[in-house]
């Protein structure tokens, strides 16, 4: 059970981390693209932008309608790092288990 079980906490782990990122990412192309130092009828930008919002935004939507605004900042992105770190926690407890 080892065997399989480990490297797919890893895996997993690994998942999240690039999840991560691409909500890092997500959020300074969002940031950039509203203080309008990036253009957002690049092609390129605009690829990246959609790509990101539709892994991302689901997530997001549902953390919005629990975590209120605050005036014009979005604290959802904030919210769902703080849950993989969560998750990523748990896992890596898992692991030092084994």
């Amino acid at each position: 059970m080892d065997i399989i079980l480990i490297p797919l906490i890893q895996l997993i782990n690994y998942g999240l981390n690039l999840y991560l990122w691409a909500i890092i990412i997500y959020t300074l192309l969002n940031m950039c693209i509203s203080f309008q130092i990036v253009n957002p009828y690049n092609h390129f930008v605009t690829m990246s932008g959609q790509f990101l919002s539709r892994i991302i935004d689901p997530f997001l939507n549902k953390i919005r309608q629990v975590v209120p605004f605050f005036g014009a900042v979005d604290l959802s992105p904030l919210v769902l790092i703080f849950i993989i770190y969560l998750i990523q926690g748990i896992l890596n407890q898992i692991l030092i288990r084994f």
